[in-house]
């Protein structure tokens, strides 16, 4: 591939524990449960279905000092060219992820060494050999990370690249406003919300009000309704929907949206058309609730 079909994933890297109950929830005592440890991240695991989707990409984050070889080696595994960062005061973000019996799932959240990642931990050719830059909203969530997101985006606009975002959060759009997050993802040209962060995002309850708003920030929008498949928003004409085509029963929705965020920029770096690339990554996506975890198993 050529430096313009290629990816670069900047943003989170965590170690997840996901807790599957097996039974109702007892107060107070022993809760039998599948419990899984496996590497996490929203970036990361962007990165990495995109590299097993075939696109060629380069990852930057940051992780404990003592993971360092173990997240590399995963995403390497992965396919993805691992630039991690070893922090020497903090250790690896966490998150203890509770999936209930349709799939869904409450995260509570240690940000770790993410926190201390710095715009000059991404290297400028690592810059300099990409055509896209992806980031995700975990990014802009506390002030030292926005100031890391705008310097990349400002970066990567100078320097010709495509930009895309995923807001990757509700809450913390909620928190924050979604006004002030268009204001600070301004430039960006692909933004990849569901439809609770697009309604955020937009401060509309109502869907076409909120696609408008969008289309005013970003130059396409694509908007995830989980089993329901997406919208997607071009620059101009009438919202596209794109339905799943293979619907699978929910296991685990941990990561679901990662792989959709995965699948459809490994399409759009091999030059498909966004509705093409949508359509792609709705089935994809559908695919990994099937199972638990958030990663592609290593072929």
């Amino acid at each position: 591939m050529t430096g313009a079909d290629r990816l670069l994933v900047v943003g989170d890297v965590v170690n997840d524990v996901i807790v599957r109950p097996r039974e109702p929830r007892h107060h107070a005592t022993d809760n039998p449960a599948r419990i899984a440890f496996t590497a996490g991240g929203s970036a990361a695991n962007q990165a990495a279905w995109a590299a097993h989707h075939g696109a060629d990409v380069s990852f930057v984050g940051r992780v404990g000092a003592t993971d360092l070889a173990r997240h590399t080696d995963e995403l390497h595994r992965a396919g993805v060219d691992a630039q991690l960062v070893p922090d020497p005061d903090a250790s690896t973000g966490s998150i203890v992820i509770l999936v209930d019996d349709d799939g869904e799932r409450t995260m509570y959240v240690d940000r770790g060494a993410n926190e201390n990642l710095a715009a000059d931990d991404v290297r400028p050719e690592l810059i300099e050999s990409a055509g896209r830059l992806h980031l995700t909203g975990y990014l802009f969530f506390t002030a030292s990370g926005r100031s890391v997101g705008q310097a990349l985006l400002r970066r990567a606009l100078a320097a010709g690249l495509r930009v895309s975002v995923d807001p990757s959060s509700a809450y913390h759009l909620r928190r924050l406003g979604g006004p002030a997050f268009r204001s600070w993802t301004d430039g960006i040209d692909l933004c990849l919300p569901n439809e609770m962060e697009a309604r955020i995002l937009a401060e509309s309850d109502e869907l076409p009000t909120a696609y408008e708003r969008l289309r005013a920030t970003y130059g396409s929008t694509v908007v995830k309704h989980g089993a329901d498949g997406v919208t997607v928003l071009g620059p101009s004409g009438d919202p596209k929907q794109l339905r799943v085509t293979r619907p699978r029963d929910a296991v685990d929705s941990t990561g679901a949206g990662d792989a959709f965020a995965g699948a459809l920029l490994s399409r759009l770096c091999r030059g498909h058309d966004l509705p093409t690339a949508a359509g792609f990554a709705v089935d994809a996506a559908a695919d990994v609730v099937t199972r638990l975890g958030a990663r592609p198993t290593p072929s």
